[in-house]
This record gives C-alpha cells, sequence and structure tokens, in this order.
C-alpha cells in the first residue's frame, strides 16, 4: 500500500481507500476527478495480540470477524461490535461508528496508535496523547 500510495501521489489525482463497500456513502469513489480507489482487503493480518495489556494491533483491512476469532483464545473481545462482521477495521474506525453514549465511546476511542501512509512524509506513526493530528486523522470520513 505505501508503494501504491507514493507511486499514485506522483499523477496529482486522488487516491481513497476502500473497504469491503458494506455501506459506500460516494466519498470514496473519485471517478468524476479521475482518482482511484486502493482496495484494503491483501491489508487484513492481525499483527501482535498483547493478552496481559488487551491490546491488538491490526492492519486496516482485516474484517471485525477475524479481529473477533483471533481475541476469542484470549477471553477478549471488542468494547464496541460492528453490526456487520464483515466490515473492515479501518472503515469501523474512520466512521466514528457505535458508541452508546457518555460511557461507551465510539470506537475510535480505543485506538492508542495507527499508522498512516502518506505521499510525502512515508509512513507516519499517531499516537494518543503524543500526535497533534492524531483525532483529526482518526475519524476522518475520507479527508485524509
Amino acid at each position: 500500500a505505501v508503494r501504491i500510495v507514493s507511486e499514485h501521489a506522483k499523477s496529482r489525482k486522488p487516491l481513497r481507500p476502500c473497504g469491503s463497500t458494506l455501506s459506500p456513502n460516494g466519498i470514496g469513489f473519485c471517478a468524476e476527478d479521475n482518482g482511484a480507489m486502493l482496495n484494503m482487503a491483501l491489508c487484513d493480518q492481525i499483527l501482535e495480540i498483547d493478552p496481559k495489556e488487551k491490546i491488538i494491533r491490526v492492519q486496516a483491512g482485516a474484517r471485525v470477524e477475524q479481529v473477533l476469532k483471533a481475541l476469542e483464545p484470549y477471553d477478549l473481545t471488542l468494547e464496541n461490535l460492528a453490526s456487520i462482521a464483515a466490515q473492515q477495521m479501518g472503515g469501523f474506525l474512520q466512521v466514528g461508528a457505535h458508541g452508546t453514549g457518555a460511557i461507551l465511546p465510539p470506537v475510535d476511542g480505543q485506538v492508542l496508535s495507527f499508522r498512516i501512509a502518506t505521499p510525502a512524509f512515508g509512513v507516519i506513526e499517531m499516537e494518543r496523547g503524543k500526535s497533534p493530528f492524531f483525532d483529526l486523522a482518526l475519524v476522518s470520513m475520507g479527508c485524509f
């Protein structure tokens, strides 16, 4: 994905990540400005599970159902669940989904860090409380 972002930047046309398109809203579609969509389906790895700290690290294309299955042997689950288990984690986070008010925040409230592939700066690590643009990039609805 990083190589594709870098190469596509040379064309100066939009490149939007695309998930499982279970709820397409048009934000990711770039046909009118001759852009392209980057399907995240193959970026679906569960990278790390730390059962003691109750932390999981996944790629954006990992589906909610994959994450739940990976957590099950540790008697762990997600605090919030998507109503559609086939939804990809990147999309689940980007839309600020499934909070229930003051007690249970949206799923993005559980994210400690994430990485963004950029054309100009390569991969940027964003950490809660350390990165000034963490909250802006975490829930973007296609702005980045």
